[in-house]
């Protein structure tokens, strides 16, 4: 019998766990897959949840831009020694495997659909494959001298892992209110953050001030004092995120994922991004399924219509098949 051929997951933020779920139980059966993450956010808590057997490697590396090259650059290093061989890497925003890449002979098949992140033009530039959604076919991803082969999916990608989705209250466990909203703080310390601006907690006050109740989600387990002697504000541990956004009344965020993913279920959803927007986000807000605001007069009057939508679960299945298909083709060549 031949040896499976290996497929290398490198997951290192939480997203990077929905997005290849849906990867990792297509191709478990018929190849070797091999986790690595980090400890960073609720990422290794969420791997653990999912049952998903991984290996840790490095930390956060600080805000520093320099210090996330050197962060990143390390992290390979360590990373080297353990991977005997490896026929694909997989990366969502991660620039780990590109070096990776060059030294084992792997086949890079990276996606990502943030254009501002620093990691992107890396990925664009270095990877064998590179998927993104088809909005972004318009932005110039092809560089000089680049051979990566880039495709593209129609939808977003939240709808890849969505796909299927069943409502289940009991999945997000025991929570104190009937009626909520979810407020999820600025990932400040991604490199995408330029500013350092978190609005979010002022966004919290307006909020319980109009008689909402609030679960909140905190980044990097930072809450202040006040919120945590509120009885209209529950401090959510590590949860089903999907599931808490379709129970919800609505969902904030000050980053893309779960703006997003509330967007796809057709929950109201609200981004207070503050930096350059995202072609994903542009797209739908076009299309009526996303507020952009940090105001906090126009989040309560956008929540007070108090209505869902259809969202865009219904194609998901479509845009699921369509980048499974994509990947194994390449994985079967």
């Amino acid at each position: 019998m031949s040896e499976k051929r290996k497929l290398w997951f490198d997951l290192t933020n939480t997203s990077h766990v929905h997005f290849f779920r849906p990867f990792i139980d297509e191709f478990g059966d018929d190849f070797d897959i091999i986790v690595t993450t980090r400890d960073f956010a609720e990422t290794r808590a969420l791997l653990n949840g999912h049952g998903l057997s991984h290996r840790n490697y490095g930390e956060y590396s600080g805000d520093n831009k320099i210090l996330k090259i050197l962060g990143h650059f390390i992290r390979g290093l360590n990373i080297l020694p353990d991977l005997k061989k490896v026929d694909f890497a997989f990366s969502h925003g991660s620039p780990s495997p590109i070096m990776l890449k060059y030294i084992k002979n792997a086949r890079l098949i990276s996606s990502y659909d943030n254009e501002h992140a620093m990691s992107f033009d890396l990925l664009s530039t270095h990877s064998d494959v590179f998927m993104v959604p088809e909005i972004l076919e318009t932005i110039s991803l092809k560089k000089s001298g680049s051979k990566t082969d880039i495709t593209t999916y129609p939808g977003v990608k939240e709808q890849i892992y969505l796909a299927g989705f069943v409502p289940d209250r009991e999945q997000i466990g025991s929570i104190p209110f009937d009626d909520y909203i979810v407020l999820r703080a600025e990932a400040w310390k991604s490199d995408y953050v330029k500013n350092g601006e978190v609005r979010a907690f002022d966004i919290a006050k307006r909020l319980v001030e109009e008689g909402h109740n609030i679960i909140f989600l905190p980044r990097y387990g930072i809450v202040p004092s006040w919120m945590k002697k509120n009885e209209n504000i529950f401090i959510s541990p590590p949860v089903n995120g999907p599931q808490l956004c379709w129970h919800s009344s609505g969902v904030l965020t000050g980053s893309g994922t779960l703006a997003r993913e509330a967007a796809v279920l057709g929950v109201p959803s609200v981004s207070f991004y503050s930096n350059e927007p995202l072609a994903v986000d542009l797209f739908l807000e076009s299309k009526g399924m996303m507020l952009r605001s940090g105001e906090p007069n126009d989040i309560l009057k956008y929540l007070d219509k108090g209505r869902k939508g259809k969202g865009l679960i219904h194609e998901a299945d479509m845009v699921r098949r369509c980048v499974l298909k994509k990947v194994c083709d390449i994985v079967s060549q």
